[in-house]
């Protein structure tokens, strides 16, 4: 039977987990299966689950890690290629704080499409700060490297990739948003962003997800 090794302090840095859903669920790390175990018992599907597991633990470690069944390095997720982003909603809490509380309506509920709003406006404070360090070719992260070629190819700083767009359904998601109405309980969404549990059922699959960021009719 393999031997799994779990993430220990010295592998990874112990700071702030930025995914407020593996904040929130703070799963146990020993080996991919009680990864997803973890997520399961808190209302993610299996294919959604084990699928992202395996290709951040792929990106991150490698294939043969991968595939002995290492989890993910969720202390090192700003680290992974084709999923790390920068336009974080916790990064800039306090003005989503401010939008989301303006944006509440009368039964304390706000919309999805505000948060992609919020999101587009995080994108374009990242493009910004991002545009400066290109200038002065102050390349210090993977991230930082990824948005030089891109702007190298022509791509828009401010483009919000797959793996944003998924965060920001995820938030929605996992406050309780109503897939039916896309509306969700502001005060929650705000708890689910600083990886605090709003008290909603979460239910969350990868048929949910794909549905409400590609054919949800958001204006992206």
């Amino acid at each position: 039977m393999t031997n799994y090794q779990a993430i220990s302090t010295s592998e990874a840095e112990k700071g702030e987990i930025m995914c407020p859903f593996i904040k929130m669920i703070n799963p146990n790390t020993r080996n991919l299966w009680t990864f997803a175990r973890d997520f399961k018992q808190n209302g993610v599907g299996w294919t959604f689950t084990l699928f992202f597991t395996f290709i951040i633990t792929f990106l991150q470690r490698g294939w043969w890690r991968a595939l002995l069944g290492y989890s993910p390095d969720i202390y090192k997720l700003k680290e992974v290629p084709m999923i790390s982003h920068t336009d974080l909603y916790i990064n800039y809490f306090p003005e989503v704080n401010r939008r989301v509380e303006d944006a509440t309506d009368g039964d304390g509920m706000i919309t999805l499409q505000l948060l992609v709003d919020i999101k587009k406006w995080i994108a374009e404070q990242e493009a910004t700060k991002l545009e400066k360090l290109l200038e002065e070719s102050n390349l210090k992260t993977l991230v930082d490297y990824k948005y030089w070629i891109a702007k190298k190819e022509g791509i828009p700083l401010n483009r919000i990739i797959d793996s944003s767009k998924i965060e920001t359904v995820l938030v929605f998601l996992g406050a309780g948003g109503n897939t039916s109405t896309k509306k969700v309980m502001a005060s929650s969404v705000l708890k689910f962003m600083q990886g605090e549990r709003s008290g909603n059922a979460i239910k969350v699959d990868i048929w949910r997800v794909h549905v409400l960021y590609q054919w949800g009719g958001l204006q992206w």
